[in-house]
């Protein structure tokens, strides 16, 4: 019989590999598109989806597809700033709510401003998850209106109080005229867009202000009137409200956690 010692065992200091995490980007993106797979067409049944696609081609896929990649690229540096945002993001229902709503209008517009208000409610809603039910109307608002009346909502927050005493909306186009696109100073145009934004509550006109100078008092854009010092035009708190969410994140601009 060999004296030979016998062989060491060379399962003694083995240590099991362990699993290559998921960086941020590839989190983030599998949580978008588990989302957005249950999102795409919710109403329509496979026969319409395919007589629809055979129509529209890939155009839509290709604005889902941008804009949802505009997503998981935000949150991989939410995430990468502030941390913890990816944890539990997948059943978050009012993160689900917000994504669900905001990628069928995503689809619908061909507005790159639109998309990206989109985009940024979608992102602040998943960095304050707990921040309240203001989500889904927000995302309603940025749906429903034009890039004009977006513009328009930031022109007039920035020159507030320029415009606490003006008395005619010929005075205000003075004012922010120079910062809107051509088409929106268009007298009339600009009197509808102020009105939309009225009927929304972004904005506030006291009836005395007057429309034009070829017209007498016109009450159609109106709130409550200026007296006692108060403004003839202002921003509502939920136009301040509604500009802050569809701005970008303010955590993006961040230093990344090291």
């Amino acid at each position: 019989m060999s004296d030979l010692p016998a062989p060491a065992d060379r399962h003694d200091d083995y240590t099991p590999p362990k699993p290559k995490a998921l960086d941020h980007t590839e989190t983030a993106v599998a949580i978008v598109a588990n989302l957005a797979a249950s999102v795409a067409f919710p109403l329509l049944g496979a026969a319409s989806v395919e007589s629809l696609k055979a129509v529209l081609g890939s155009r839509l896929d290709r604005r889902r597809d941008t804009w949802m990649q505009s997503i998981a690229e935000g949150l991989s540096q939410l995430e990468a700033r502030v941390g913890g945002v990816l944890d539990g993001l997948e059943t978050n229902e009012r993160f689900i709510t917000a994504f669900i709503r905001a990628l069928p209008a995503a689809q619908r517009t061909h507005h790159e401003e639109k998309r990206r208000a989109l985009r940024n409610a979608v992102l602040n809603t998943a960095s304050d998850p707990d921040g309240g039910d203001r989500a889904e109307t927000f995302i309603r608002c940025v749906d429903e209106l034009t890039p004009s009346h977006l513009v328009l909502l930031g022109t007039l927050d920035h020159h507030n109080q320029e415009l606490a005493k003006v008395e005619s909306l010929e005075g205000i186009l003075s004012i922010v005229g120079a910062a809107l696109p051509t088409p929106l100073t268009d007298h009339d145009t600009f009197r509808s867009t102020c009105q939309d934004l009225q009927n929304a509550y972004l904005v506030r006109i006291a009836p005395g202000v007057d429309t034009y100078s070829d017209l007498g008092m016109d009450n159609v854009v109106s709130a409550g009137p200026s007296n006692y010092g108060k403004p003839n035009l202002r921003v509502t708190d939920l136009g301040r409200d509604f500009l802050r969410f569809i701005a970008e994140p303010q955590s993006m601009s961040n230093e990344p956690n090291c």
